[in-house]
């Protein structure tokens, strides 16, 4: 059965044991909302000062864990289902970073240029874009469009 949540009343109606999967199911649903609203600023299809429309959430419980399954990974994968460490997910967030699609957009140097992330994970982000066909950005390309 689907529900549709629109206020804490209705997420209050929910019985105890489906709250953790519909929270953790609203929370993907919330970053995936800003990886497409972050595409559309990059795109110029939304203002940069515009905010995430986010006015309700449709939600069906399912039954088993949700841990065990893994999903393949897309480029509107939000990071939150990326193995890897709390503080470089918090790191990438800084930088506006919420899907894997979002990464492309940024250069190694940028990565590396952040305390929180390593050669190590950007091996990984590497990998991780590899595996749905994108890329770091070029740093030749970055430097050729600011002389321009």
């Amino acid at each position: 059965m689907t529900q549709t949540l629109r206020s804490v009343d209705d997420l209050a109606k929910l019985p105890d044991a489906e709250l953790l999967a519909c929270f953790q199911a609203l929370r993907r649903a919330i970053l995936q909302a800003r990886c497409h609203h972050a595409a559309a600023v990059r795109e110029g299809r939304a203002a940069a000062a515009s905010t995430v429309a986010f006015d309700a959430f449709s939600w069906s419980p399912r039954g088993g864990h949700s841990r065990t399954r893994q999903a393949p990974i897309k480029p509107d994968t939000p990071l939150t289902e990326i193995s890897m460490r709390v503080k470089t997910r918090e790191a990438l967030h800084r930088l506006h970073i919420y899907c894997v699609e979002d990464l492309s957009e940024t250069t190694e140097a940028e990565l590396m240029g952040m305390e929180e992330i390593g050669i190590g994970t950007v091996a990984k982000v590497r990998g991780i874009l590899s595996s749905v066909g994108l890329a770091l950005r070029d740093e030749a390309e970055v430097t050729e469009r600011m002389r321009a």
